[in-house]
């Protein structure tokens, strides 16, 4: 994939989500223009349940922007700022799937199927790339993704282990909050994205690094983010070819542009 246009990766940076604790079973986020700092809309509630999830993501979510706005100050891996913005760009898609269902939802108790797939991919999988991806559909031939339930899943165990292994990359450090990283953390943090990456090796060449991060376009229609095009194959639903070549547009047919985002979760349709 290509990164995402300048005025799009722009118009994502310059939000900021903010999830307050959670009480009374639901927990408030707020969003903030950063350059205006002004809210963008009202406050809107979320169930109870995603707050640990919420929190950790959106730390990662910052983490790539922090990284890709002060690339030029500092010593990053080669390939880091071209993946850091196809990151930046697909969870934003992630965590929109969420918030917009929360803005509609009027409160209650409710579910994101598309952003449970993600937190499934994340724990199970452990990695948001297709070959990550194919490598674990290999060792898990019977054992379907999109079909996990979420909750089923030992949380509190897989983030303690990983605060563990690396409280940097993980925000536990920071108390997940952006606002506790110094200026002078910040080489720290885009080390730590290097290697969660794998781009510790600094000889890794560029176009290695483009090709094992296959994101259809945003703006193409297709999917909304490469999870997508690794869950459909993990389903064996659609045979979707990617070639990492440079004029690498839309390489499905329209059938299965639509059916991509439809079919990815069953049946339900993609909440955006």
């Amino acid at each position: 994939m290509h990164p995402p246009a300048p005025a799009e990766l722009r118009l994502i940076t310059v939000i900021r989500y903010k999830a307050l604790p959670p009480a009374g079973g639901k927990f408030t986020v707020n969003a903030i223009n950063t350059d205006l700092n002004v809210p963008v809309s009202d406050p809107f509630d979320v169930p109870g349940d995603y707050y640990e999830h919420v929190r950790r993501f959106l730390w990662r979510h910052q983490v790539f922007m922090g990284v890709e706005k002060r690339k030029d100050e500092l010593s990053l891996a080669v390939g880091l700022s071209t993946r850091a913005q196809c990151y930046i760009s697909y969870m934003d898609a992630m965590i929109e799937s969420l918030f917009t269902k929360a803005r509609r939802s009027g409160g209650g108790d409710w579910r994101s199927n598309l952003f449970d797939l993600y937190l499934v991919v994340d724990h199970l999988v452990q990695g948001h790339e297709y070959n990550v991806g194919w490598l674990w559909r290999m060792e898990n031939p019977d054992r379907i993704l999109e079909t996990v339930d979420v909750n089923t899943l030992d949380w509190k165990t897989f983030y303690a282990a990983a605060d563990k292994k690396n409280p940097v990359w993980t925000g536990s450090s920071y108390q997940f909050d952006i606002a506790n990283v110094a200026e002078g953390g910040w080489q720290d943090l885009a080390d730590a994205t290097a290697n969660y990456l794998g781009l510790t090796n600094p000889k890794v060449n560029k176009e290695l690094v483009l090709s094992n991060l296959m994101l259809p376009s945003l703006n193409s229609g297709v999917a909304v983010a490469g999870v997508e095009i690794l869950l459909a194959r993990q389903c064996g639903v659609y045979h979707w070819t990617v070639r990492p070549s440079s004029d690498h547009k839309n390489q499905s047919s329209g059938k299965d542009d639509k059916g991509i985002r439809k079919g990815l979760a069953g049946s339900h349709e993609v909440e955006r």
